[in-house]
């Protein structure tokens, strides 16, 4: 049966599942260490990485232990954040947040324009029905 650990810290409140209590303990510390925020989808990378002997999920045949030797190298490069996005610089993560918030957002403006457009086309149809019928 899978326990759970809080995680806390930076806007950081997650709650990681897993069977790997020593994975689960070695991501919290490293996390909190080094004040990283730990992405949405550790769980997920959790469950990975138990399945393949602890390896990070990133690049499982360079990187044999998660948190891998390469995460300050990966901020740099990455902007803030490792290269598989467990560990983020906070303020990366706030970004990275705001950036999605945005594209759901545009995201959600399309459906409604899609669904006004054809609603309008529905409504046109209509009326160019009634106009026939009434001709004829």
């Amino acid at each position: 049966m899978d326990e759970e650990i809080n995680v806390t810290g930076t806007n950081n409140e997650k709650v990681l599942f897993g069977k790997d209590k020593e994975l689960r303990n070695r991501i919290k510390e490293y996390a909190t260490e080094h004040n990283f925020v730990i992405s949405d989808f550790v769980n997920k990378k959790i469950k990975w990485s138990e399945t393949h002997s602890g390896r990070c999920f990133c690049s499982p045949f360079e990187r044999v232990k998660c948190p891998c030797d390469n995460v300050y190298e990966d901020m740099k490069k990455y902007n803030g954040r490792c290269l598989c996005r467990l560990f983020w610089k906070p303020e990366a993560y706030e970004k990275w947040l705001k950036t999605k918030q945005k594209q759901k957002t545009l995201s959600n403006v399309k459906v409604e324009k899609i669904k006004k457009t054809k609603e309008e086309k529905i409504n046109d149809k209509k009326i160019i029905d009634s106009i026939w019928k009434s001709l004829g």
